[in-house]
């Protein structure tokens, strides 16, 4: 990435990561890679752009699954998480539908929608994004460690993803989401753990969905806490990316 793109791209973080257009990136993979031929492309499978921190993208790595937010683009979003310290793969998803500069992953809003429309917009996109991973990790070296984060919707989706698909992924990391009611936790042996976090005067989706969220998740046995920033609004600050970095470093292997 030029140092001036790079710039752009950082220039997003601490304020609303929504439409944020840091150009087309040459080195950036933007569809899946073409399977191997005991195997069959899906077609339910998202574009992404893969950045691989720390080690050569052709080694067995963990896999962080990041999600954009309304009207964002991955291209832009992955800058979000540039700072992380070990060794990872990270895929950037790109949403179905486009939305202004950007893409959506559904024509929804959470202060004018129903929870009910949101539920049965949010349900259908877990497989596709199971099925990019699986698709990943069919033409590269994946060690089996799954970690989901994502901003606004994206973080909508990391919730799902926690609650209908909690075996795949070791830990979610949503930023300003919700658990949407209606999208429930399904049983299971293993759960990820989740670590939320939201500004307490967002006024794009309120914390208090997310503290409900949360409390959802515990009563069906998650390791799950939400951190609250002050006075913070539909936003991720310097504080509470400097948080999500630490955490998502933390919930992946150190450096051998």
């Amino acid at each position: 990435m030029s140092a001036l793109r790079t710039g752009v791209a950082l220039a997003c973080l601490g304020i609303l990561l929504h439409g944020c257009e840091t150009g087309a990136d040459p080195t950036a993979r933007r569809t899946p890679p073409p399977p191997s031929p005991e195997t069959h492309a899906d077609p339910a499978a998202f574009e992404y752009i893969e950045r691989c921190i720390g080690a050569p993208c052709d080694a067995s790595l963990p896999t962080l699954v990041v999600i954009h937010g309304l009207g964002d683009r991955p291209e832009a979003f992955i800058a979000l998480y540039s700072g992380l310290t070990r060794p990872v793969r990270v895929l950037a998803l790109r949403a179905p539908l486009a939305w202004g500069g950007g893409f959506a992953w559904f024509p929804y809003r959470a202060r004018t929608s129903t929870r009910a429309q949101m539920a049965a917009a949010i349900v259908p996109l877990v497989p596709r994004v199971l099925a990019t991973i699986d698709g990943v990790c069919r033409v590269r070296s994946c060690d089996g460690r799954v970690v989901v984060s994502g901003f606004s919707q994206g973080a909508m989706m990391s919730f799902a993803i926690a609650a209908l698909a909690p075996a795949r992924i070791t830990h979610a990391f949503p930023v300003s989401g919700v658990l949407v009611t209606g999208v429930d936790p399904v049983p299971s042996v293993t759960r990820p753990i989740v670590r939320a976090f939201h500004g307490s005067a967002d006024p794009v989706v309120e914390s208090q969905y997310d503290v409900e969220s949360v409390a959802r998740l515990r009563a069906a046995d998650y390791d799950a806490t939400l951190t609250l920033a002050p006075g913070v609004g539909h936003t991720i600050p310097p504080d509470t990316r400097a948080m999500l970095l630490r955490g998502i470093d933390d919930a992946l292997p150190p450096l051998q």
